[in-house]
């Protein structure tokens, strides 16, 4: 009797001792602004680099299940680092359940931005996410070139025809648009011919072909157009008569207010980028290829002002960057 006694105070005990503390600060499930914080710490590339310093690649992502594009190594490897975790935590919440499954395809493909090329792979890919998540998109990077390989012009212009026709068609919610041009590798008639990023930009503007495809009109919601030009700085007067007809109010591809902006873009020695570390002297790199750095700088900004109905141009004096023009071409150092 008096073990039983015993165990039946022991029992009364324990049932008045306080529960232990959860160990999480919030019930099960957590409340929709913090279950929007986690997803968008999970699902979100880092901030991009402050304008005007380093190119924003660093920031972006790379479409799933599509080659990469042909960009130089130094950019892509930082590219496949980010880009392949973000996008296997975002297959795995896809799988979790329907509620989790919209917001996080609404931080993915809402709050990145994603790189892609004129292959058709990187098109499909727009039509395999389906337009419930394209017409998610807000900021999208078109490069217009390959950094290898050779081209054939009519091939290229139907290329960038064929991207603009499916942009316009499943990014009708886009606010932000970069097309980066370079200089192409031409073979006509078995000779090595180069097609200027400046003429690029030309055919981008001129050719009727070209317009009709990218009819950017049609992206109601579209703030900015930013046109980057690699590797040539040299011409800036005949880059910012071009821009200037972007947005024109009679024949120009965009709405009225929609800014047009032009940057140039130069590969330089990653050490000599502002703010980065001092290089060793006599220290071998790892990675040769990892050991350059795209940077960029804006010349040119212009928009047509709806409040007094005038085209506002402005062009930004030259400066030339830190490490330039010490340049990277076909892997080749050009002082």
């Amino acid at each position: 009797m008096p073990q039983t006694q015993d165990l039946l105070v022991a029992n009364n005990e324990s049932d008045s001792d306080p529960p232990s503390p959860s160990p999480f600060p919030f019930p099960h499930p957590p409340p929709p602004e913090l279950r929007l914080l986690i997803l968008s710490h999970l699902l979100t590339s880092p901030s991009p680099n402050p304008r005007g310093t380093t190119h924003p690649s660093t920031s972006m992502l790379l479409p799933h299940s599509t080659p990469p594009p042909t960009i130089p190594h130094h950019t892509l490897h930082p590219l496949l680092t980010l880009s392949a975790p973000i996008h296997h935590t975002y297959r795995s919440l896809t799988l979790t359940s329907p509620s989790i499954s919209r917001q996080a395809s609404h931080i993915y493909y809402g709050t990145n931005t994603f790189l892609l090329d004129l292959s058709p792979r990187h098109r499909a890919w727009l039509v395999r996410i389906r337009r419930r998540n394209s017409f998610l998109l807000r900021t999208l990077t078109i490069r217009c070139f390959q950094a290898h390989g050779r081209e054939v012009l009519d091939l290229w212009i139907g290329k960038v025809v064929m991207m603009g026709q499916t942009v316009v068609k499943r990014c009708r919610e886009l606010r932000e648009l970069r097309l980066d041009f370079g200089a192409l590798a031409t073979f006509p008639g078995g000779h090595w011919t180069p097609v200027l990023a400046r003429e690029c930009v030309r055919m981008f503007v001129e050719d009727e072909a070209v317009r009709g495809a990218w009819r950017l009109r049609r992206l109601g919601k579209l703030r900015r157009v930013v046109v980057c030009v690699n590797n040539e700085w040299e011409h800036t007067e005949g880059l910012v008569g071009l821009l200037t007809r972007l947005v024109e109010p009679r024949g120009g591809m965009v709405k009225k207010g929609v800014v047009v902006e032009g940057r140039y873009v130069v590969t330089v020695r990653r050490g000599m980028v502002p703010g980065a570390a001092p290089e060793v002297p006599g220290a071998q790199p790892a990675a040769t290829h990892l050991t350059f750095a795209d940077q960029e700088r804006r010349f040119f900004e212009g928009r047509y002002n709806r409040a007094t109905n005038t085209l506002q141009t402005q062009q930004f004096q030259w400066e030339e960057p830190q490490g330039w023009p010490m340049i990277y071409r076909q892997g080749v150092l050009h002082p």
